[in-house]
C-alpha cells in the first residue's frame, strides 16, 4: 500500500499539480486544518486557472485563429492526459475538480467552435447536399420536411416540440453531467473522457472544413428557400431574445457537419444506457427526437446526424478503451491512490 504523506508535505506534485487531490489526506486532521487545506488547494487552482486565462488571452491576440485554436486543442489534450496517467499509477483527482474540470472544457471547447469560423478556410456548402443525395435517394431531407410539415407565417406544436428539443442541448449535457458525478463517478469519468474526445476531433473538424448548414445554404442559394424554425419560434415567444442571445454565445453560422449537438446528445444516452431500463427508453426517445429535429429545423442534414452518431460511437469506444477505472471496474478490481480494493456490488452498481 502507498504511504500517505503527511499534511505538511513539499511534495511538488502535491503544491504545483492544480489536478492533485488525495482523498486521504485528510484523514487525521482536525476540522479547522482540513477547513485550511481546503483554502489552499482552492486558491491555488484559482491562481492556476487565472494564469491559463490571461495567457490564453495573450496568445488568442498574438497568434492566427487556426495556430490558437490548435494549442488550445492539444493544451486539452494534454491534461485529459495527465488525468489518463494518474489513473494508471493508481491515484485519483478530487470528484470537485474533475466536476470543474468538465465545466471548463466544455465552455473552452465551444469557444473555440464560435472562433474556427474565422480561421480563414472558406465554408463548404456542396459536399454535405451531395452526401445527403447520395444517402437518401436524391432528395435533401429537410427541403422534403419542411415542404411538407412547416406551415410559413404558423408556428405549430411540431415547430414548437422540436425548438425545446432544439435547445434542451444547451442544459441538458450539463445537467446529465452533474447527476453522473453525484450518483455514478465511474460513468462521469467516462462521460467526461467522450465528450472530450468528440468535442475536440468536431473543432479541429470545424476550423480546417468549415460546412454551413441548410438554412444558411437557402439563403445563399445553393438549396431551395428554408426557414430556421428555432429562431421563428423563440421570436414569437420572446422578441429579440434570440438574436441577443445568438450575440452573448457566439455560434458559429458554418460548423454543420458533424453534428455536435447529435453527438453530446447520445453520449449523455450512453452514458446512462446501463443503469435503469427507464432511462434506456427515455433516452432512445429523446435521440431519437434530435436527429429529426436538427433535421426539420434545417440546423443540420441528415449526412450530419449521422456522423454525429458515428462520432459519439467511436469517442464512447476511445473513452472505454483508454479509461483504465472503467476497464478496472469492470474486472472487479479498482485502484485507488495506489492500493488494490476488491469492488463490492454496490460500486459495481455505481460504475
Amino acid at each position: 500500500m502507498q504511504k500517505v504523506q503527511a499534511w505538511g508535505s513539499t511534495d511538488l506534485n502535491r503544491c504545483l499539480n492544480p489536478l492533485f487531490s488525495d482523498p486521504r489526506a485528510k484523514i487525521g486532521l482536525s476540522p479547522a486544518r482540513r477547513l485550511i487545506r481546503a483554502t489552499l488547494v482552492s486558491s491555488r487552482n484559482a491562481v492556476y486557472l487565472l494564469a491559463a486565462t490571461t495567457a490564453m488571452a495573450h496568445l488568442e491576440a498574438l497568434l492566427p485563429v487556426y495556430a490558437f485554436i490548435l494549442l488550445a486543442l492539444t493544451a486539452t489534450a494534454g491534461v485529459y492526459w495527465q488525468i489518463l496517467s494518474r489513473d494508471r499509477r493508481g491515484q485519483e483527482v478530487s470528484p470537485a475538480l474533475f466536476l470543474a474540470l468538465f465545466a471548463l472544457v466544455f465552455v473552452l471547447l465551444a469557444y473555440l467552435r464560435s472562433l474556427a469560423d474565422q480561421a480563414g478556410f472558406q465554408a463548404r456548402y456542396d459536399y454535405v447536399i451531395g452526401l445527403d443525395k447520395a444517402l437518401l435517394g436524391g432528395e435533401v431531407p429537410t427541403v422534403w420536411l419542411q415542404q411538407h410539415l412547416y406551415s410559413v407565417g404558423r408556428v405549430s406544436p411540431l415547430d414548437i416540440y422540436c425548438s425545446v428539443i432544439y435547445f434542451s442541448y444547451f442544459t441538458v449535457p450539463f445537467v446529465a453531467a452533474v447527476a453522473l458525478w453525484h450518483l455514478r463517478p465511474f460513468g462521469f469519468r467516462l462521460y467526461l473522457s467522450a465528450t472530450l474526445v468528440a468535442m475536440c476531433l468536431s473543432d479541429a473538424w470545424f476550423t480546417l472544413v468549415p460546412t454551413a448548414p441548410p438554412w444558411l445554404a437557402g439563403l445563399d442559394g445553393h438549396l431551395p428557400h428554408l426557414t430556421r424554425i428555432s429562431a421563428v419560434v423563440m421570436e414569437t415567444v420572446r422578441p429579440g431574445f434570440y438574436e441577443r442571445g445568438y450575440q452573448v454565445v457566439g455560434i458559429n453560422d458554418v460548423a454543420s457537419f458533424p453534428s455536435l449537438h447529435m453527438a453530446q446528445v447520445l453520449l449523455v444516452v450512453l452514458a446512462s444506457w446501463r443503469y435503469d431500463r427507464r432511462l434506456r427508453i427515455l433516452g432512445s426517445l429523446y435521440a431519437a427526437s434530435m436527429g429529426f429535429s436538427l433535421v426539420y429545423l434545417a440546423e443540420h442534414y441528415a449526412s450530419d446526424v449521422l456522423v454525429g452518431v458515428l462520432l459519439a460511437g467511436f469517442s464512447w469506444a476511445v473513452a472505454v478503451r483508454l479509461t483504465p477505472s472503467i476497464r478496472q471496474v469492470q474486472g472487479k478490481q479498482v485502484f485507488v491512490s495506489g492500493s488494490c480494493t476488491v469492488v463490492s456490488d454496490s460500486a459495481r452498481r455505481a460504475a
